[in-house]
């Protein structure tokens, strides 16, 4: 099963790099689109670039690339999206059949409807792969299932897949309204469908970002406000801390109100102290909301205390599992190790685990950093002989 995931990849990418596919679509919307201009301005040389920053364009501050996403600065809507995939049919059919509709939740009366490609359609097009997405606007209020029909839309023109099939519904039973969007891995043209990784992680975001913000317009005065109120309190890295970080002194008399407010907030997390009154940031503090900002949860283990804890970084790595991280396997796809290597703790994300490990010695092998997934079952190899005290960091890179 392993080797046929691989060889389907190995084809795909191998076809992505003859096609180039993704550099030869046409513009997708109109002329005076403002996603059109800035895929242009791309090309434009650095100078240049610098220039039309004056005029309301920010630039991302990464390999020179404008970012669309903030290309109208703070009163674009902001959307969060998260997608990854499955090969297994009986996963598909749980997810379309019991996942979307909520029937597995007896506290869910009104069950949402689905919406999408027609029933008999997409039953005769189904195959195993598939492709499971979260998208979730910061501003709800706003017709999402017209921003699904747009995305797909979108998505139809910008690759090579012009009759998607694909399943979706609106989810109320959370603090915040979100949609679920599952794809089938094979259009109604029979042909196996696939996303550009860059694409994954930035630019459908982006492209959700406009269209919602063009569907219930820029963010308010009040609205704004309230986003940055959030970031006092948010556990990973905001605007607050990329001042924090950049501040010669951090003497209270020296420090705005907000300021004071998110140390304080970091002092309840243990990522600083305050000393008479002057605040003192821990050595890694920037790392630890970084890695909490792609795992909600390191923050919470970070905070139980005892030794270091350190984000896996791939390779090998051995000790003892001295906790288990996990998630309902549909609302989140990483679950997570934490691992006593002797000298810390390292917190391992895990595809969606299924081995029994808690309080056994492993050996983690062959993880990478790929797209928020480090490893999965196969990486870990448990450990039946005694338990060996480590006195030096095991973790090689």
């Amino acid at each position: 099963m392993n080797f046929m995931k691989n060889d389907i990849f190995e084809r795909l990418r191998k076809k992505r790099e003859q096609e180039k596919l993704y550099k030869v679509k046409k513009v997708i919307r109109a002329k005076d689109d403002g996603k059109a201009l800035v895929d242009f301005l791309r090309n434009l040389n650095f100078h240049v670039k610098k220039k039309l920053q004056r005029c309301n364009f920010s630039d991302s501050g990464n390999s020179g690339r404008f970012n669309y996403g903030n290309w109208a600065g703070d009163k674009g809507q902001r959307v969060m999206y998260k997608q990854s995939y499955a090969f297994s049919k009986s996963s598909h059919n749980k997810f379309l059949l019991k996942y979307l509709p909520q029937m597995d939740k007896t506290y869910v009366i009104d069950k949402p409807e689905l919406f999408g490609t027609p029933d008999n359609e997409y039953y005769d097009g189904q195959v195993g792969f598939h492709h499971k997405i979260i998208i979730s606007p910061e501003n709800p209020k706003g017709n999402l299932k017209e921003l699904v029909e747009k995305f797909i839309g979108t998505l139809e023109q910008m690759t090579p897949y012009s009759n998607l099939l694909w399943k979706a519904a609106i989810h109320n039973d959370t603090e915040h309204k979100h949609v679920h969007l599952l794809i089938n891995g094979k259009d109604g043209n029979g042909q196996t469908v696939w996303f550009d990784r860059t694409d994954i992680r930035n630019t459908f975001r982006q492209y959700l970002q406009y269209d919602y913000t063009q569907m219930i317009g820029n963010r308010g005065i009040e609205e704004i406000e309230l986003a940055k109120n959030r970031q006092l309190r948010s556990k990973r890295i905001t605007q607050l801390d990329r001042e924090i970080a950049g501040m010669d002194s951090l003497e209270d008399s020296v420090l705005s109100e907000k300021i004071k407010q998110r140390l304080d907030f970091l002092c309840e997390l243990g990522l600083a102290q305050k000393k008479e009154t002057t605040y003192e940031m821990n050595k890694k503090w920037m790392d630890i909301l970084e890695a909490t900002g792609r795992y909600n949860c390191f923050i919470d283990q970070y905070m139980k205390g005892g030794k270091e804890l350190v984000l896996y970084e791939g390779g090998k790595l051995k000790g003892k599992v001295v906790d288990v991280v996990t998630f309902e396997k549909d609302e989140s796809w990483s679950d997570a190790l934490i691992i006593d290597n002797g000298m810390n703790r390292v917190y391992v994300p895990v595809w969606q685990l299924n081995k029994e490990v808690k309080g056994k010695n492993v050996e983690i092998s062959g993880g990478t950093r790929s797209l928020s997934r480090q490893i999965s079952d196969k990486n870990i190899t448990i450990d039946d002989s005694k338990y060996r005290d480590c006195n030096s960091f095991n973790h090689e890179n």
